[in-house]
């Protein structure tokens, strides 16, 4: 059964108006039998059939041969608008509103679906995506020749009565009297989409899966992934019918797909019943403490809605189980209690966050036990099993605090763990780690190399990449104008009105370094304490009017909070901490309540330059760069120095935002 109900304009115009709701409300109600339907639902489904029905039967230079669907679905995405109808050259997506007013936020919403569309969906291509608000109290006129040219991004919602939807039907349909096309009704019912679903959205949908037949879970087809997939898939097999222990180092780029490559691995059906045939249920962790949190929040606000009446309080205990923090895990582990899960598959994301010797010594109590890396505690643990495989995604140039030494840290752990032990861990990664010298095995399928945070801005990391390295030229070549945006600007609040104005309902929010500390005289706090207080959860999930949410544009999200998360849109604020001098990035710090920044040395300067890497590659669809004006009497914000940032990321190619902006 589709996820929808879907069927021509012949096909509508052939059926009482009666009967037609009744198959809609029916067909529809099947859909969603896995959730509770409140009568309210029911009605408006009615509703949309019954306006579409009229309009079909007026307008009557319209082809039979146009595509409805109602309650259409992107995989990956649980959002919905209530109807498209497809033509030849057009796609319409439409929102229907009933009652008084046509708030912005129905706008916004409206024009979301819209562009969930234009970039995900084959169908799309080429075609004139047009969004439209449907509302029982709109009082505006219908403009003829408003149809936008097509494969432009749609960036304007109509807002129509329903009495004059059928007047955009028919001129479309007199548009299009001499473009000899059809519409690909298969391409259109079981399109394959290739979406960049967000970390969130696809956590949620592969979970839901499990137990929603409602919702497509399956991961958007992508060749490199796939591939990746079936490799650590059959390594798993191997491990288990061979008696084997491996270490696969999963490495790539900002945005590549490694959180996904994870999430699939440990919930995607199909995968997960493949390992549950060898008896193993994949074990999912990550070093990341936030991601823990917005995972598990998100997947609890999910259980709510799919599951009425329950408390989200219980719905958190049992996503609780779902995504668990590294630390906790070799916490256990050291202490060797009968609480700790031992599985033979193991995944364990942003495995660059994993602590050294040092760094464990200052956090856990070893006793008279030797001193260990997270890696070799957790390497030990699965030794316990007869053969155990451990999946690490592990960032490029992700390292951002003490104790975090990267990947080299889990081939250090393998080697260590064959001298002492029993077990010979046979190691696995790509020729791009850093130590791949001493791997038992080099393969490229490790290796993701392409950013699928955007389907627009696959450059992105190496431009990010060009910029941390100082390389203005390479970036300048890197970059490329398209419907990606990068945009600088000297002026906060310009660039709070450019992140809202910028798409409809799009997550978008302010990101700044950890050591940003002179951005609270504008406001934006970065204070170690201040950050801790705020509900991480709400600021990634809630929506406007929250003024928790990320879209208040009030609290600036750190490397730590925001690091294996994403956002839409993101405004990147950057500071004093990262300024130019003779031609290089200088990294510094401003401690205790002297008025004078200091240049950091050691792995230091590495952990500040990644922050602004981490930082930059947050947004999926286009950011813009605040860098304050300064002020010349304050010797913690020298307007030079910032004057001299933004001369650089210029010549790095990121654009000024355009003057009609401004206004």
């Amino acid at each position: 059964m589709e996820k929808w109900f879907g069927a021509t304009l012949g096909d509508v115009r052939r059926s009482a108006k009666g009967a037609f709701e009744d198959q809609v409300q029916g067909r529809l109600s099947a859909v969603f039998s896995f959730r509770t339907i409140q009568d309210s639902q029911q009605q408006a489904w009615r509703i949309s059939a019954g306006w579409v029905w009229e309009w079909v039967s007026v307008a009557d230079e319209v082809p039979d041969e146009w595509l409805v669907l109602f309650e259409y679905a992107t995989p990956l995405v649980t959002s919905r608008p209530d109807v498209v109808i497809v033509s030849p050259n057009h796609v319409i997506v439409m929102e229907f509103k009933t009652g008084d007013g046509t708030p912005g936020s129905a706008r916004k919403q409206t024009l979301g679906y819209a562009e969930d569309l234009y970039w995900f969906h084959p169908g799309t291509r080429e075609k004139c995506v047009i969004p439209v608000l449907v509302s029982t109290s709109s009082k505006g006129e219908f403009a003829a020749n408003s149809i936008a040219s097509p494969d432009s991004l749609p960036n304007e919602v109509m807002s129509l009565s329903q009495e004059q939807v059928p007047e955009l039907l028919q001129e479309i349909a007199g548009a299009e009297l001499n473009i000899q096309g059809v519409v690909n009704e298969d391409l259109w019912l079981r399109a394959q989409y290739r979406p960049r679903p967000s970390i969130i959205d696809a956590a949620v949908a592969l979970f839901a899966r499990n137990e929603d037949p409602g919702i497509i879970a399956s991961i958007a087809d992508d060749d490199e992934l796939d591939r990746l997939t079936e490799y650590l898939a059959a390594a798993v097999h191997e491990a288990a019918h061979g008696k084997q222990h491996r270490v696969l180092l999963v490495s790539g780029v900002p945005g590549a797909g490694k959180t996904l490559v994870g999430l699939r691995m440990a919930y995607d059906q199909s995968v997960v019943k493949a390992l549950r045939e060898i008896d193993s249920n994949p074990l999912y962790l990550t070093g990341n403490g936030p991601l823990v949190q917005v995972l598990t929040e998100a997947l609890a606000r999910d259980f709510v809605r799919r599951k009425p009446g329950t408390s989200l309080g219980v719905a958190r205990k049992q996503a609780g189980t779902l995504v668990k923090l590294v630390h906790s895990f070799t916490r256990e582990g050291i202490k060797g209690t009968d609480k700790l899960e031992v599985p033979h598959v193991a995944i364990f994301d942003e495995g660059q966050r994993v602590w050294n010797a040092k760094q464990m010594s200052n956090k856990h109590s070893f006793g008279d036990r030797d001193v260990m890396s997270e890696p070799e505690v957790i390497l030990r643990n699965l030794e316990n099993q007869d053969w155990a495989v451990v999946v690490v995604l592990v960032g490029d140039g992700q390292e951002i605090h003490n104790g975090e030494t990267g990947v080299g840290l889990w081939v250090e752990a393998a080697k260590e763990r064959a001298k002492v032990g029993e077990v010979d861990w046979h190691v696995s990664g790509s020729d791009q780690v850093p130590c791949s010298e001493l791997l038992d095995e080099c393969t490229p399928v490790l290796f993701l190399g392409h950013s699928r945070r955007s389907e627009n801005a696959s450059w992105l990391s190496a431009w990010v990449a060009a910029v941390i390295d100082g390389d203005s030229r390479r970036a300048q070549e890197i970059f490329e104008i398209g419907k990606y945006p990068v945009l600088v600007t000297r002026d906060l609040d310009e660039a709070r009105v450019w992140l809202r104005d910028v798409s409809g309902r799009a997550r978008y929010g302010l990101v700044a370094s950890a050591h940003a500390g002179r951005l609270r005289s504008y406001g934006i706090e970065m204070n170690t304490e201040f950050q801790a207080g705020i509900d991480w959860r709400s600021w990634f999930l809630d929506r406007p009017p929250s003024l928790d949410s990320s879209t208040a544009l009030e609290v600036a999200a750190s490397e730590f909070k925001c690091q294996g998360l994403e956002l839409d849109y993101t405004g990147v604020c950057w500071s004093w901490d990262l300024v130019r001098a003779d031609d290089r990035w200088e990294v510094r710090s401003l401690k205790g309540r002297s008025l004078k920044w200091s240049s950091v040395r050691g792995e230091k300067t590495r952990f500040g330059l990644n922050a602004y890497r981490v930082i930059l590659t947050r947004a999926r669809a286009g950011m813009i760069i605040w860098v304050p004006l300064g002020f010349i009497d304050d010797p913690t914000r020298k307007p030079s120095e910032m004057d001299d940032v933004y001369s650089f990321l210029l010549e790095c190619g990121a654009q000024e935002v355009p003057t009609a902006n401004c206004q």
